[in-house]
């Protein structure tokens, strides 16, 4: 149980990275580029595989 919280504490955490870099970023393509990494981790965080 524990270990499931800390694993989607982790995903979360990155995920909140990615974000921020999202919105700072001014190049539509490296935002893109952060959009699709980001996906497959928020859609992991709330356990859609």
């Amino acid at each position: 149980m524990i270990l499931v919280v800390l694993y989607k504490l982790v995903y979360l955490c990155i995920a909140a990275a990615i974000a921020v870099n999202l919105f700072k970023e001014k190049s539509i393509k490296m935002k893109t580029t952060y959009a699709i990494v980001a996906l497959p981790l928020l859609l992991r965080l709330f356990g859609i595989k």
